[in-house]
């Protein structure tokens, strides 16, 4: 074996890549790989929205350049089965980046900065002593898995996959006949189950759509999936080669963050939000979260992980599984789109939870549930 790693991260995808951008921004002389099966650029099922919270994160990481070129979008429109349509402001600009394109150019950006990439496929991740060895090829100080929701690194460390009840499951494509200026758009179906289908487009090329469901239980919904996008966009040219289907592990059942020196972030630490299915903010943050404990604790990174994710996160991932509970049925979401749409107030921290690491505010709650009482107006 090589000199050791002080950070080998398994998965070059957003939280990998910010952890390895965030363990150089603070040793610059570290030894950090990156290890990825897939030769990048290579695509991705996403909805390609990058929020304004995830922007954020590329600030702190000192990369927003990662964004040069893109045309903003400043807002996004809700509509409940109802009718009812809420627009809300995003804040701070939010992009829509198919992630082709976005893991690229972070992966560069990692790169750039030194890490080390190493394409092969990760089938072995054991502690040994004062090191984890991957693969029997390569030793390091501490291991961030971040290799996605099937993730090999979760299974060595846990033995478990997510659950069936905690899992969503998204279908994605790409569609030619949405012209204009960027927008995010989404509808909430008519069904007894939480679901909805997206649109995201760039202002130019094809727009990303797509419909996610809940229901944990619809373990082989792949066609109904396939048929509620087709009822949705009629008037669009889809691209069938590009439907397919992604499990979305649910913040509402995650597996232990830490263990030794071996990290888990983004989908492979199961951070999806349980409301929208986002999970590009958390994947940033949290990775970037890792690399920082990997290098200022190398012998014992995973307690001060931990504590960071926690102060960062505790009281947005309480908030998203109490809210995920509450909205399971039709006139749940009417009432909270409703709601949305009639107070900015109630629309800017519903969209702060549902689309970054915000919470909700009891005036919030109290209008929801008042306007599930009364009824959407």
């Amino acid at each position: 074996m090589r000199t050791p790693f002080d950070v080998l991260v398994i998965g070059a995808g957003p939280a990998g890549a910010a952890a390895a951008l965030a363990a150089l921004a603070l040793e610059p002389t570290a030894r950090v790989g990156l290890v990825d099966r897939a030769e990048f650029p290579r695509d991705k099922v996403c909805g390609d929205g990058v929020t304004a919270g995830a922007v954020a994160v590329l600030r702190e990481l000192g990369t927003t350049a990662v964004l040069d070129g893109l045309i903003p979008v400043d807002a996004l429109w809700l509509s409940s089965a109802s009718g009812h349509t809420a627009r809300v402001l995003t804040g701070e600009p939010a992009y829509v980046v198919p992630r082709r394109e976005l893991d690229a150019r972070l992966l560069h950006a990692a790169t750039s900065s030194g890490a080390e990439l190493l394409t092969e496929k990760v089938t072995d991740v054991r502690q040994a002593g004062d090191h984890v060895v991957v693969n029997d090829r390569h030793a390091a100080r501490c291991v961030i898995g971040a290799d996605g929701a099937n993730s090999v690194v979760r299974r060595q460390l846990h033995g478990s996959r997510q659950p069936w009840a905690h899992t969503a499951l998204a279908m994605r494509g790409y569609a030619t006949g949405a012209a204009g200026t960027p927008r995010l758009q989404a509808w909430f179906g008519s069904g007894s189950r939480p679901t909805y289908s997206w649109l995201f487009t760039t202002g130019h090329g094809p727009a990303n759509i797509g419909c996610i469901t809940f229901d944990g239980s619809l373990r082989s919904s792949r066609t109904a999936l396939v048929t509620a996008i087709r009822e949705q966009f009629t008037d669009l040219d889809i691209d069938d080669a590009t439907l397919r289907a992604h499990q979305l592990p649910l913040s509402t059942r995650r597996p232990p963050a830490a263990r030794g020196r071996v990290l888990l972030a983004g989908d492979a630490a199961s951070l999806i939000n349980p409301l929208t299915g986002e999970g590009i903010q958390t994947a940033l943050l949290s990775g970037a979260l890792a690399g920082q404990a990997g290098i200022r604790h190398p012998d014992g990174p995973a307690q001060p992980y931990r504590r960071a994710l926690r102060r960062r996160l505790a009281r947005h991932l309480l908030h998203t599984t109490a809210a995920a509970r509450a909205v399971r049925d039709r006139r749940a979401i009417d009432a909270t789109v409703s709601a949305m749409a009639d107070t900015p107030l109630v629309a800017a921290r519903v969209s702060a939870m549902a689309l970054g690491t915000g919470t909700l505010s009891p005036l919030a709650v109290a209008a929801i549930i008042a306007r599930r009482i009364t009824g959407p107006g």
